[in-house]
């Protein structure tokens, strides 16, 4: 597609920008209603552009305080975001927040996008290689900028996210083999380092660079993790990665020597994908350059649980939670917490944790007797020691309070029954059971009366399960306890 102007964004975009009355000269920053979605977006999703009131009345306002206005989360839950939505909600799970891909023209629901750029070989020369003066890289705008060495092998691609970076220097350093890793004593660092020096600091949205390596170079420091006894060669990498694998961003620094002390140094947790076959691509976003080392961590302690998504729905008169982590460590229990005003919590469920896991799992539960209006929910997960550490806040808005479907007794023990308020008319509705881990659970039914059902609950271990009732143009989730 033509870009005549540069800006990223195609002209016949721009064009039909302009017609659905958006901005005469359109770029990814232009928002002709001020709702904190761009033009550009809101024509891609079918949305005006000079109408604040859409996709949502008075979208500008940003009622969770969570950094996204309200016109961006319901352009994204349109779009498809299956967990909890703010500033760092990340549904792809490829180190990019949905936020910034939207406003960067990627797609936040494609792992595959932004597009990597796997047309490209990495570095591997061992040898230092800078970039200064005259060298240096312009980069500014929304787009991924690719760089590369004086042979055109890649070194990392910055998405500049509209900050005007200017004129970017850097450098990298390239090690081989186990015996190369480098130690300070208390960590192992790996056999890449880099540095970025652009002429401005970011003074907006956070940059997100992509920094690549050899799969090698990875397995360098597996090995040399088990030779030591920091891990024992059970530990997978995948685990490995995801458990003792850090990178330290050293601030007011510029250097390629990965064992320099002093600096501004920031411990972070990088996103570790696959790049081509085999080789590494690790994605992070920062608020200010510096030198970048990859390491083991000084405690090798793993990440407690790893929470993929935390969500609620207004089902008729409930509120059904939802959630799922793709592994947990030491995971004693979660306690559900509500608040009608998001300030004053309290706790109204505990849900016995995994212990540890690396597989992910997911959970269900439903608030039977929620707060009328708006209700605000969150996780506090708690470890074996006591440690905690809580979710995001999610709100759900409950609009009437009734009683359109009784299961009673509740308590039961064998069997069950179903009330329906209004006569079924010979619909047949789908009854589906589940237990808290959101694993199905087989029961008979028996449909009786015009309104009325049985389920023979005998073969249910003791326990707490969730009823699923649907059938056409409702829905409906009942909790239950069997004896």
């Amino acid at each position: 597609a033509q870009d005549a102007d540069g800006d990223g964004l195609p002209d016949a975009l721009e064009i039909l920008i302009a017609q659905k009355g958006g901005s005469a000269n359109a770029s990814f920053t232009t928002d002709n209603d001020g709702d904190g979605v761009p033009d550009f977006l809101e024509i891609i999703n079918n949305t005006p552009p000079n109408n604040a009131n859409l996709p949502v009345a008075s979208g500008a306002t940003d009622l969770d305080n969570d950094g996204v206005t309200d016109a961006m989360e319901a352009t994204l839950l349109s779009g498809g975001i299956s967990g909890q939505l703010d500033k760092e909600s990340d549904d792809d799970q490829d180190g990019i927040p949905d936020y910034i891909e939207a406003i960067t023209y990627s797609d936040p629901f494609n792992l595959a996008s932004p597009a990597k750029p796997e047309n490209l070989s990495i570095r591997t020369l061992n040898a230092d290689y800078t970039a200064t003066g005259g060298s240096c890289v312009d980069i500014s705008g929304h787009r991924w900028i690719n760089v590369m060495d004086d042979n055109g092998k890649l070194l990392f691609s910055i998405n500049p996210v509209g900050n005007n970076l200017g004129s970017t220097c850097y450098g990298v350093r390239i090690l081989t083999g186990k015996s190369a890793i480098r130690t300070n004593g208390a960590q192992y660092i790996f056999n890449r380092n880099w540095y970025i020096s652009p002429a401005n600091q970011p003074s907006g949205e956070k940059v997100y660079i992509r920094f690549y390596a050899k799969g090698q170079e990875m397995q360098d420091l597996w090995g040399k993790s088990v030779d030591l006894g920091i891990i024992t060669a059970l530990v997978n990498e995948l685990l490995f990665n995801r458990d003792h694998v850090r990178l330290t961003k050293i601030g007011n620094m510029n250097t390629l020597d990965a064992l320099a002390t002093g600096g501004d140094r920031k411990i972070l947790t990088t996103k570790l994908l696959p790049f081509g076959a085999s080789d590494k691509m690790f994605t992070i976003g920062i608020s200010s350059f510096s030198s970048f080392v990859v390491h083991t961590t000084e405690d090798n302690a793993p990440l407690p649980v790893s929470l993929l998504y935390f969500k609620g729905e207004a089902v008729d008169n409930t509120v059904v939670l939802n959630w799922a982590t793709t592994s947990e460590t030491n995971n004693d229990h979660f306690l559900i917490e509500r608040s009608s005003n998001g300030k004053d919590f309290e706790a109204i469920l505990q849900v016995s944790g995994a212990g540890n896991s690396s597989n992910t799992l997911k959970y269900l539960w439903v608030d039977e007797k929620p707060l009328h209006g708006m209700s605000y929910y969150r996780l506090k997960q708690l470890d074996y020691d006591g440690q905690f550490a809580y979710s995001k806040i999610i709100v759900v808005t409950v609009s009437g309070i009734g009683e359109a479907v009784v299961l009673y007794p509740n308590p039961g023990k064998d069997q069950v029954q179903l009330y329906f308020e209004k006569d079924l008319k010979g619909a047949k509705p789908v009854i589906t059971v589940y237990d808290l881990k959101g694993r199905k659970c087989p029961v008979n039914v028996e449909y009786k009366e015009f309104n009325k059902l049985l389920l023979d609950i005998s073969q249910l271990s003791p326990g707490t399960y969730l009823v699923e009732i649907q059938y056409p143009g409702n829905k409906y989730v009942k909790l239950m306890i069997k004896e």
